[in-house]
């Protein structure tokens, strides 16, 4: 077995896909921060480090919790998906799921 030593590699953001979903230019995003343009751009393209304050600040000005950071916001979320539905479809969407994860769903349907 071997053991990796060295550079973790970091999660995969999508800061620049919620700066276009949220039509958020770098300029923007700049004024927004209070930084400038080159300091995003460099920040967007691994140039310089995302701190905890950087993905903090990126939430706030694209109106998104630091979570929603790191999945694609074209992607709806679980809520998203399951809102607006009552209990009986909710039911069977986890039904629907369980099947097609190979699990027995505990009805005999």
């Amino acid at each position: 077995m071997t053991t990796r030593i060295g550079h973790k590699v970091p999660f995969r953001h999508f800061i620049k896909e919620w700066m276009d979903h949220r039509s958020v230019n770098q300029e923007k995003m700049a004024g927004r921060l209070e930084v400038e343009s080159g300091t995003i751009s460099k920040l967007l393209t691994g140039r310089q480090r995302l701190s905890d304050k950087w993905l903090t600040g990126f939430a706030w000005a694209l109106d998104v919790d630091v979570a929603d950071l790191f999945r694609d916001p074209m992607r709806p979320t679980r809520e998203e998906l399951l809102e607006g539905l009552d209990d009986d479809q909710v039911e069977k969407v986890i039904q629907i799921i369980s099947v097609i994860r190979g699990e027995r769903s505990g009805t005999d349907g």
